[in-house]
């Protein structure tokens, strides 16, 4: 099968660096003179795949399409590269964020022992000195920078691979061109990797000083909560004692007063029945001086010696011991006691 010489170049290429390594200059009208070899026993192979004709704002290509396609059919059928690790974009698939994705998902599936082919066929420039400034997605103009893949951006996907090879080949007019990746400035990184590590050190001693403030205010506030509970438990019980307290001293004061009402009821139950006694006493007594007096027997008059009274004064009464007024009764006898008495 007669192929495209820019596409043969290109599958040329690929054979030799699959198999061995190639010098940095750049490959231009590479001829099929040597034949394919057997791939690296470990790793796999990763390609991308990029064909485009149909410019939006840009002169059409002819061939773009069939020479990717072609390498892609190359890779796949010859030389063993699995389809699932063929990314093609061709023509309308070839935006700049398609690209971009595609480098990304390539940085970010390919494996250390793994080799990557990158193929873009379509516009690009290139400044005097033959670097590569862009490529030109589908939808690209060079008058609108943003709409371009710049070979800073580019770099950047292609520094942040983890592929043991990665290869990026560009056709153009003609022309197959490695592009190489931009060498590593050691110092640069060496000192950017130092300055990362002081930055994360400084990170991670904030972040711990962070972690141990809010552990000290959360213990803290641990604390006072504790604190707190228990000055309001001393509180409480403090509150309640002298609730008890203060109802045991009205208890005390209630069944002191209760004691001395009593007292007094008491003492005025004796009182009335000492009252009562003194008073059945004196009835007593005097129901038996009546007894008594009811019971003498009549005693009789003893007959004194005869004085001869002297008869009061005319007009004057005699009168008693006792303030009465006294009869004169001839002598004789004089019964004592009777009902006259009563």
């Amino acid at each position: 099968m007669n192929r495209p010489a820019r596409a043969s170049s290109v599958i040329v290429a690929l054979a030799v660096m699959l198999t061995a390594p190639v010098a940095p200059a750049a490959i231009q009208n590479l001829e099929p003179a040597l034949h394919p070899a057997a791939g690296p026993t470990t790793g796999e192979y990763w390609a991308l795949i990029i064909g485009i004709d149909n410019y939006h704002h840009g002169p059409p290509l002819e061939t773009a399409v069939r020479d990717a396609s072609a390498v892609r059919d190359e890779l796949a059928q010859r030389y063993g590269v699995r389809r699932d690790r063929l990314l093609e974009l061709f023509n309308e698939q070839a935006t700049r964020q398609n690209i971009a994705y595609a480098l990304f998902r390539l940085s970010d599936d390919a494996k250390p022992d793994d080799t990557v082919l990158i193929y873009f066929a379509g516009h690009a420039h290139y400044d005097k000195d033959g670097r590569l400034e862009w490529w030109v997605p589908v939808e690209g103009t060079p008058l609108t920078p943003e709409t371009l893949l710049s070979d800073a951006a580019i770099q950047e996907e292609l520094q942040g691979m983890k592929a043991k090879q990665v290869h990026v080949f560009h056709v153009s007019a003609g022309v197959a061109r490695e592009l190489r990746l931009a060498q590593p400035n050691l110092q640069a990184e060496r000192e950017a990797l130092e300055q990362e590590q002081r930055q994360a050190e400084a990170h991670a001693k904030l972040e711990a000083a962070r972690r141990q403030d809010e552990e000290r205010n959360r213990l803290a506030a641990e604390q006072a909560r504790v604190e707190a509970e228990r000055r309001a438990e001393r509180e409480g019980l403090l509150a309640r004692e002298r609730e008890e307290r203060t109802k045991q001293q009205v208890e005390q004061q209630r069944l002191k007063e209760e004691r001395k009402r009593a007292a007094a009821e008491q003492a005025r139950r004796v009182d009335a029945e000492r009252q009562l006694a003194e008073e059945g006493r004196r009835t007593e007594e005097q129901a038996k001086a009546r007894t008594d007096q009811r019971s003498k027997p009549i005693e009789e008059a003893r007959v004194r010696p005869f004085t001869a009274l002297i008869p009061p004064p005319a007009g004057r009464e005699l009168i008693g011991k006792d303030g009465a007024p006294m009869a004169l009764v001839p002598s004789g006898e004089f019964p004592m006691g009777g009902d006259s008495m009563d």
